[in-house]
């Protein structure tokens, strides 16, 4: 109970101690007649008339927030491995090419036979194309496909709950700067009388 008077002293005091602050230059966007030169007032309105509205801090907030770029990413690079296991479906065609030289001549072929021709060679040229299907992999290709869908699906409503988050902040904020204006609107009401 003695804590919880010691909180609300310590608000009181900062409250007031805020609102003797801002009320020597400008309250709740009223333009005070302390200097009466015509640059100084247009800067004041000039600077009040623009300030942010929520839905303008909303945006700003959504165009830079880190986050939400890292989700983004996020959910590409789940599209991509979603892309990659629906490519294993499909035949592959791996090539392969090889050249050797060599200092003493060689014999390409062992002989079968008696009048089988014996050919030598130094340069030696190979290659080889290897096609590859996939007939039976157990379901494993089409279990990789559906965890990347799934995959997918979660980070789409990771991006939509850290969207949901980042608006419910950034709303909390922006209310509580306009509660703490009626704050010093109220305390800078009370002086006056």
């Amino acid at each position: 109970m003695n804590a919880t008077k010691i909180i609300l002293r310590c608000v009181l005091l900062v409250s007031v101690m805020l609102s003797v602050f801002f009320k020597s230059t400008y309250s709740l966007g009223q333009i005070k007649n302390t200097n009466d030169s015509p640059s100084h007032q247009s800067k004041i309105t000039s600077t009040i008339q623009n300030l942010l509205t929520l839905r303008q801090c909303i945006k700003i907030a959504l165009e830079n927030n880190p986050s939400i770029g890292y989700k983004k990413w996020e959910i590409k690079a789940v599209n991509a491995q979603k892309n990659r296991a629906i490519s294993q479906r499909w035949p592959s065609f791996i090539g392969i090419g090889s050249y050797s030289h060599y200092s003493d001549t060689l014999r390409l072929a062992p002989p079968r036979r008696l009048d089988y021709p014996l050919v030598f060679a130094d340069d030696v040229l190979a290659w080889n194309l290897v096609i590859s299907i996939p007939i039976f992999t157990g379901g494993r290709i089409t279990n990789e496909i559906k965890a990347a869908e799934l995959l997918q699906q979660s980070a789409e409503h990771r991006l939509v709950y850290t969207r949901q988050e980042l608006i419910f902040n950034v709303s909390s904020v922006f209310l509580s700067i306009l509660k703490q204006r009626e704050i010093i609107k109220f305390l800078d009401f009370s002086l006056m009388t």
